[in-house]
């Protein structure tokens, strides 16, 4: 008997109906779904999860400002399913990655020490000094300790994406909205 209801309820469901049935138990396990990504539109990208189609906002498709939204076109991406509402579906992916830099964090913290020396890549270059992402953990070079000679700008010595080898001299409590909190 339970069986055939079984049977009877999968029948009721149209294909389209199943799939917005699943994400919205996706939405609200937070269960990360897998879509394509098939266009940019305004404000974000459009997403193909099945036969659903969904919305990721630019500010939810990266941990930072995404300025070539195009770039993901035809990449398949996690994403955690944030509304779903009559056919609509609102998609993050920023989301997931914070909670893997969450987790990548509680790791790298246990291993760095007032001493140790670390690889990282460089995140960003200003003139007060250059920003390293050690592993969820975002430390700060003053451009003072860029060189034993003066340097004029960091960007003489780095740019964004550089891999370097720093030597951790201080460390300080996370800042309550830093992602790695």
């Amino acid at each position: 008997e339970v069986g055939a209801k079984g049977i009877v309820l999968s029948r009721a469901l149209a294909k389209g109906s199943a799939s917005m049935a699943m994400l919205a138990e996706a939405r609200a396990s937070g269960m990360p779904v897998e879509g394509l990504v098939l266009s940019v539109n305004k404000g974000g990208v459009e997403v193909a999860i099945g036969d659903v189609r969904a919305f990721c906002p630019i500010s939810q498709l990266d941990l930072r400002y995404v300025e070539k939204p195009d770039q993901f076109i035809g990449e398949k991406l996690k994403f955690r399913v944030t509304e779903v509402r009559d056919r609509n579906v609102v998609l993050s992916r920023r989301s997931l990655l914070e909670d893997e830099q969450r987790q990548l964090a509680t790791e790298t913290r246990k291993n760095l020490g007032e001493g140790k020396i670390v690889k990282g890549k460089v995140t960003g270059v200003r003139d007060f000094g250059v920003f390293v992402d050690l592993g969820g953990v975002e430390g700060m070079i003053p451009v003072s300790e860029l060189s034993y000679t003066r340097v004029g700008h960091p960007s003489d010595v780095v740019k964004v994406s550089d891999d370097v080898e720093v030597e951790i001299l201080r460390m300080e409590a996370a800042q309550p909205n830093s992602p790695d909190k």
